[in-house]
């Protein structure tokens, strides 16, 4: 894939509309037309289009998976995608064979041949909806309707959170009880959930490593954890469900989690959900989600958001944010990045792309503590600049797609403690250097071309 269509890579999500409605528009003709043989030039024509519009949509695609990172999930999506376009090409051939021998044989075939790209389309549609709203989308909302529908447990009832005091009556040996279960859970969350409802991906709106995040419901408004209710519990419902269901998690191609870790989860829940730094349950979310950030911090959020630049809290129950740099003008950035190291430890998500960055903002980075995400694509970051990388201990994703960086580089990146994906693309990065790279970090990813 040339790096100069890794950029249109989201276009994909608009154009795969065309072929669709292409194949839909030539079945219609076909059916209209059944007794007037194959020669409406509009029919060709369209056939045309459907394989452009079919082609670009793949390519587009391919782009769009490199620049989104998706992964083992995209898979089955990208075969039946290639299926698709296979069954469009087979088309458009019988289309010409059935035009020139105008017998009902031909006919025949080709109509198979509309129904197998159909089909496969519809296939491939189907499996792009699951990488967008979850497996078991079509299906979801009939099975949730029906389980929130249900009455609550005697338990969920009558349970009232325990007062603040109530903690001073526990004895020290099962305060530490609570935190080895809790510790217990965590580690089989960190396992198997937190790569996709953690720090760098919440799919449905949810978010598992945090203590406050964890308790809020996301897209489904079913709450992951409600402390000593294993019924009302959503996360609990999911991991228990057969292996073969649509809804199961982790998601059936992950493998199910072993029986050891859904009973250490199954434990801290059923205990009440003691988290660590309080060691005390988390009353049940109210109706109304908690707000979220201080006076301080949204007084910054807005004093970057008038410099033209975009700054947000990450989600409901992080208190953490995001920064969008990228689309300030020249004259707005100096501020810009004044404001934005007012948030020092609290930004996590920092898009510095197509910049020309001053020394002083490389400068103050070790003061984001717990920046996971940095775009430093086609900015004027050099070697130099990246030594201070190495100091930002919670930084997962680096992107330096473009930029002038070099071998020397190598030295200060191969120092980053948590570093996950990197993009070095279109840099003057050589072979070597990757191989140095991978390995000082063989888990590391690396995009590069």
């Amino acid at each position: 894939m040339p790096d100069f269509l890794i950029p249109f890579g989201p276009l994909h999500i608009v154009l795969l509309h065309i072929p669709i409605g292409v194949l839909i528009a030539i079945c219609c003709l076909e059916l209209l037309l059944r007794d007037k043989g194959q020669k409406n030039p509009a029919v060709s024509l369209l056939h045309l289009l459907l394989i452009g519009s079919t082609a670009l949509t793949i390519v587009l695609g391919l782009a769009l998976k490199d620049l989104g990172n998706y992964g083992e999930e995209l898979e089955a999506h990208e075969l039946w995608g290639f299926i698709f376009g296979g069954c469009v090409v087979l088309t458009y051939v019988l289309h010409w064979l059935a035009r020139f021998k105008q017998t009902p044989k031909f006919k025949r075939i080709y109509i198979g041949g509309l129904a197998l790209s159909v089909l496969s389309m519809t296939i491939t549609g189907h499996y792009g909806g699951e990488l967008v709203h979850g497996k078991g989308f079509l299906t979801r909302s009939f099975k949730d309707n029906s389980r929130e529908e249900s009455p609550p447990s005697d338990k969920t009832a009558t349970e009232t959170p325990p007062a603040e005091g109530a903690l001073s009556n526990q004895s020290s040996a099962s305060a530490n009880e609570d935190l080895q279960v809790f510790l217990a859970a965590q580690a089989a969350m960190d396992r198997h959930c937190y790569e996709c409802h953690g720090p760098n991906k919440q799919k449905g709106d949810y978010r598992m490593d945090l203590k406050n995040a964890i308790f809020t419901a996301g897209k489904s408004d079913l709450s992951p954890v409600v402390p000593g209710d294993l019924e009302a519990s959503e996360l609990i419902y999911r991991i228990l469900l057969p292996e073969n269901d649509d809804e199961i998690m982790p998601p059936e191609k992950k493998g199910r989690m072993p029986e050891a870790d859904i009973q250490a989860i199954v434990d801290w829940v059923k205990s009440g959900a003691v988290w660590p730094d309080s060691a005390a349950p988390i009353a049940k979310p109210s109706a109304e989600p908690e707000r979220i950030g201080n006076q301080e911090t949204d007084a910054i959020i807005e004093q970057i958001n008038r410099t033209g630049a975009k700054a947000e809290y990450n989600a409901w129950g992080d208190h953490t944010v995001r920064v969008d740099l990228g689309v300030v003008e020249s004259t707005q950035l100096e501020a810009a990045l004044i404001a934005t190291a007012r948030l020092g430890e609290r930004l996590s998500w920092l898009d510095c792309s197509q910049l020309e960055l001053p020394q002083s903002f490389f400068q103050q980075l070790p003061r984001y503590q717990n920046l996971q995400r940095l775009h430093l694509d086609a900015s004027s970051v050099t070697d130099q600049d990246l030594k201070t990388i190495s100091q930002l201990p919670e930084l997962s994703y680096l992107n330096l797609y473009k930029t002038q960086i070099s071998d020397t580089a190598i030295e200060s990146l191969k120092q980053s403690p948590s570093l996950q994906t990197i993009y070095l693309s279109e840099t003057n990065v050589t072979r070597k250097g990757l191989k140095v790279l991978q390995t000082a970090l063989p888990k590391l990813e690396v995009i590069h071309r």
